[in-house]
């Protein structure tokens, strides 16, 4: 049985034991500088920034969306035809994201039932390479357009026409970084956003002491880039990752 002199006594040699584990740590690198998005972690002769995810949806140069189409007012004793044309409408979207950053395409015929003046038409939509920064995260419930109808005597009528599911577009998200001694050069690593898919452009850039940014790599798919920069120099490194034309997200600047 312990006595009360006895855990009286212990106490000094557990707090000096604890001391000394926070040394241990302390020398071994293993500090957290921040938590949160685009948090910088620290480790001996390492550093790191965590991604910050984005969303999924429509992107410039993504996959194409199948949906159907309701085209309406159609001459139901015309018959079945095709559409030859859409021209999407401004009224159904956001003035950020305007009709021609939105691409839609009828991929079937229509099919008109007896009796009917509308036909539901499989169509895919897909954004432009050049959709604005500003369309990321729209949600479009319905997207209209003026369809072009041409019926099996090459007769053509302009009509309304509508996609009957909503539509989300992406958000970029910012890619994660980390930059490491490498037999005294720093090496960057980039860790892409899960949620970013595909056709992507990485550029890895560093700065010197005067200040100015010079691209020291780009890459399609995330790769280690060799910067080229010592260790200890107090070179900056960051990457910026491209989608289509004009969506871009930077990360967190890293100093090894």
């Amino acid at each position: 049985m312990v006595t009360v002199e006895e855990r009286v006594a212990r106490r000094p040699r557990a707090k000096a034991a604890a001391v000394l584990a926070l040394v241990a740590v302390g020398t071994l690198g293993f500090a957290v500088v921040s938590r949160g998005p685009g948090a910088v972690l620290g480790l001996a002769g390492r550093r790191s920034a965590a991604v910050v995810p984005g969303a999924r949806g429509l992107a410039p140069g993504g996959a194409a969306v199948a949906v159907d189409l309701l085209v309406s007012g159609l001459d139901p004793r015309a018959g079945d035809g095709r559409v030859t044309a859409l021209a999407v409408d401004a009224a159904s979207l956001p003035l950020t994201c305007p009709p021609d950053a939105w691409s839609l395409a009828a991929t079937g015929p229509v099919h008109v039932a007896d009796g009917e003046d509308q036909a539901r038409v499989p169509s895919s939509v897909t954004l432009t390479d050049d959709a604005p920064a500003e369309c990321q995260g729209v949600t479009v419930t319905a997207l209209t357009a003026t369809a072009t109808v041409a019926d099996a005597g090459g007769h053509t009528v302009a009509v309304p026409a509508s996609v009957l599911s909503p539509l989300t577009v992406a958000i970029l998200g910012t890619p994660g970084l980390s930059v490491a001694d490498q037999g005294g050069q720093v090496v960057a690593t980039v860790t892409p956003d899960p949620a970013a898919g595909t056709g992507l452009h990485y550029a890895v850039e560093a700065a010197g002491g005067d200040g100015r940014w010079t691209a020291v790599c780009q890459l399609t798919d995330p790769a280690p880039c060799a910067t080229g920069q010592h260790t200890g120099d107090g070179t900056r490194v960051r990457v910026s990752v491209r989608k289509g034309s004009f969506w871009r997200r930077t990360s967190t600047v890293l100093t090894l």
